[in-house]
Formats: structure tokens, C-alpha cells, sequence
């Protein structure tokens, strides 16, 4: 089997290579796993990213409406107190 030192070269060389081969091989796989969890957190920001901007689209919704209904209830009030103030004119002052 070993007859020469150079056979004993070989063997050691082809355990080598085959090291160097498992070791590569293994660190494709680590980087194809790392790859793979980069892509599932961006795909998990990509979609609360999406529901932030749903919510954020809701609360501008809402904020525009109730915006539009802040006039009438400013005319609202207004009304109510030209109406306290007429009342107010209008009846005597009771004097003790």
C-alpha cells in the first residue's frame, strides 16, 4: 500500500483536499442560510412597514374629516355664545 513516501504524499494530499472541500462546501451553506434569514427580515420589515403605513393612512383619514367638522363646531360655540352674551344684555341686573 505505502510503498513510498510519495504515496504517503497523495494520501495526505487527498485528505487535504477533501477537508478543504467539506470546509468550503460548509461555509456555502452557512452563507446560503445567512442569505436566507437577511431575506426573511426583510420581508418581516417590508411588512410592518406596510401596515404602519396602512395605520398612518387611517389616522390621516381620520384627522382630514374631523378637520373638516372643526368649523362647524367653531360656528357651533359661537353661536351659542353671542347667544349668552345677548341673554345677558338683555335681562336687568338684580341689585341686592
Amino acid at each position: 500500500m505505502l510503498v513510498t513516501s510519495i504515496d504517503l504524499f497523495w494520501v495526505v494530499l487527498s485528505f487535504v483536499i477533501l477537508f478543504v472541500g467539506v470546509a468550503v462546501g460548509w461555509g456555502f451553506v452557512y452563507i446560503a442560510l445567512m442569505l436566507r434569514d437577511i431575506q426573511q427580515i426583510t420581508s418581516g420589515l417590508r411588512k410592518k412597514s406596510e401596515v404602519v403605513d396602512e395605520i398612518l393612512d387611517i389616522i390621516k383619514d381620520r384627522v382630514s374629516s374631523a378637520a373638516n367638522q372643526i368649523p362647524t363646531f367653531v360656528n357651533f360655540a359661537a353661536k351659542i355664545i353671542q347667544g349668552f352674551k345677548e341673554k345677558k344684555k338683555s335681562s336687568p341686573k338684580k341689585k341686592k
